[in-house]
């Protein structure tokens, strides 16, 4: 029995239909199931939810279609519903879990309340029969001590804790359908697999329904027994997960599937999404040329003669109290523990580790954005840190990559000005003119067009947005680029280019990467040499293919176990 169907829904925001964000969508998800609704950012899969509660922009235009549920009776058609029958529907009936976790909750609110305010608007209960409620459903959740976290507000919780909060706020009604918008997005993969273990369960126990939007069809394969593949605001396949799969019809789904690193191949170059849908046939029939063992042998033998470029030894990072926000970790949290390590030029060296293993406290400690409390950090042989730091005579040669694109930029200045000002401040080229040339190079080089030079951030996709914060640390021509979680909130697809861009830029240039990253496949890919960081202690290091063929720490073998497949 069907749950729920989109029948032919069409949804704009302008006067043009041939604009529209949805295009004659048909969507069926069945009772008691599992359904993954895949595609890239843009392809109209959170608009889809969204439809589906009623929570539309104002200036949304329903052009045609409607929403069948068939939860409560006779099938209702959601689209016609008033605001106040569709409050009855919401949290009680069809619940949501929001994309980014902690802006999905009030930062001034405790956890407790905000879960019970959602039984207040459906049922009249005493205070202490909601919190019981509250309580037995964080501990069905899997949230240790409940009542500490029926106490906090979502600054003082982990990233996975304020996920399982949403989770416990959307199924304390059992609903009969619960919608998971991207639940994983940047979580790094033992949490993101304790989630997914998390939904497994709600579907068994509970017998609801789920919706788990997603653009990795590694976790969709896990949880759903169907899918469906969007782009584009239309619905291109649909069918059972293993059918769709192991058969994929359509050019975009053999793309989707084949974009990811292989966690246990080295390979030279990843396919992109072009090399299916430009031309399905040759997507179809080519594969990722595999890396021998001699090239890695001939890599390891070069990068053993090349220099030392970078060395950091005994690292300590202690946060105090004047160096954090109000909101922040208690003062005091030794994030970074005794590091030590080296990266010669034209070396890719990966670090991997859970949130809050302190994989982002040494990259900012190396670029002195952070102060360490011990160790040195020595670039061609001279101390970054301490007295004595040479930091600002090496800031252009060593550059950072943030894991957010859209912060990193000011939405107020035109992405030209941004890569050109660097230069300025280094008192790079002649004149403007040579500047705004060197720009429209860089432009060129990391895959966007010369005449983007004008347009502001917010006219670009998150990939594209990542390549200008790229060409932007790329403008001083730096031989250190610290990529801090650079490609972890993108689409598989974009993934997939911003990484050989990098391989590309990396030959090129003969930069040298400080790659951090939760995700081993993506570390393997780009790494020479990796090192697995846990509560600021490496614990494993090693060549990378060594390291992923044969782990040797119990931790190690846990992050591989947790990656998705």
């Amino acid at each position: 029995m069907n749950l729920l169907e989109l029948r032919q829904l069409s949804i704009g925001f302008g006067q043009d239909p041939s604009s529209d964000a949805l295009r004659g969508v048909h969507l069926i998800i069945p009772e008691g199931r599992a359904t993954g609704l895949v595609g890239e950012s843009g392809s109209g899969k959170t608009l889809t939810a969204y439809s589906i509660l009623k929570l539309l922009d104002p200036s949304a235009r329903i052009r045609s279609g409607c929403i069948l549920y068939c939860g409560s009776g006779a099938p209702q058609d959601l689209l016609q519903l008033t605001e106040s029958e569709m409050r009855c529907i919401r949290g009680q009936h069809i619940s949501i879990v929001f994309q980014e976790a902690m802006s999905a909750l009030n930062p001034v609110l405790r956890c407790g309340f905000q879960v019970e305010e959602v039984i207040r608007a459906h049922k009249r209960v005493g205070s202490r029969e909601m919190e019981e409620q509250v309580l037995d459903t964080f501990h069905k959740v899997g949230l240790e001590n409940p009542r500490r976290i029926y106490r906090s507000y979502p600054f003082e919780l982990s990233g996975g804790q304020v996920q399982r909060v949403l989770i416990a706020q959307a199924i304390i009604l059992s609903p009969k359908l619960v919608i998971a918008d991207e639940p994983t997005t940047a979580l790094d993969v033992r949490t993101q697999q304790k989630i997914m273990e998390l939904f497994q369960q709600i579907n068994e126990e509970l017998g609801c329904s789920i919706l788990f939007i997603s653009h990795d069809l590694a976790l969709v394969r896990a949880l759903c027994s169907e899918v469906a593949v969007m782009k584009k605001g239309s619905i291109l396949e649909q069918g059972p997960t293993a059918s769709v799969f192991s058969s994929p019809q359509h050019p975009y789904t053999r793309g989707l599937l084949h974009c990811r690193p292989p966690l246990y191949r080295k390979v030279a170059k990843l396919q992109t999404l072009g090399d299916f849908t430009e031309n399905s046939d040759a997507g179809i029939s080519s594969k990722p040329r595999l890396i021998t063992t001699e090239e890695l042998q001939v890599r390891r033998h070069q990068l053993s003669k090349a220099a030392t470029l970078l060395e950091v030894d005994g690292l300590d990072v202690v946060y105090k109290k004047s160096e954090q926000s109000w909101f922040a970790l208690a003062p005091g949290l030794h994030a970074v523990k005794g590091v030590s390590f080296s990266i010669r030029e034209g070396e890719a060296l990966g670090v991997v580790g859970e949130s809050g293993s302190g994989k982002s406290s040494i990259g900012r400690s190396i670029v002195q954005l952070i102060r360490n409390s011990k160790g040195s950090i020595r670039y061609k042989g001279e101390l970054l840190n301490g007295p004595r730091s040479r930091i600002q005579q090496f800031r252009k040669e060593i550059q950072m990559v943030f894991q957010d694109p859209f912060s990193s930029l000011n939405p107020r200045q035109r992405i030209g000005r941004a890569i050109v000002e660097p230069m300025e401040i280094h008192r790079l080229h002649a004149n403007d003119s040579d500047r705004r040339e060197k720009a429209c190079e860089l432009l060129r080089i990391v895959g966007l067009e010369s005449d983007h030079f004008d347009r502001y951030p917010h006219q670009f996709s998150g990939g594209q947005r990542q390549r200008i914060c790229i060409a932007r640390a790329l403008a001083v021509g730096p031989r250190l680029l610290i990529c801090d979680e650079a490609v972890s909130a993108l689409d598989i697809s974009v993934q997939a280019q911003v990484l050989n861009l990098l391989k590309e830029l990396q030959s090129l240039y003969g930069l040298s990467y400080l790659f951090i990253s939760h995700d081993l496949s993506v570390v393997h890919f780009i790494a020479d040499q990796i090192i697995v960081l846990k509560d600021g202690v490496i614990v494993e290091t090693g060549p990378a293919e060594e390291l992923v063929q044969s782990p040797k720490n119990p931790y190690t073998r846990a992050l591989l176990e947790a990656a998705p497949k």
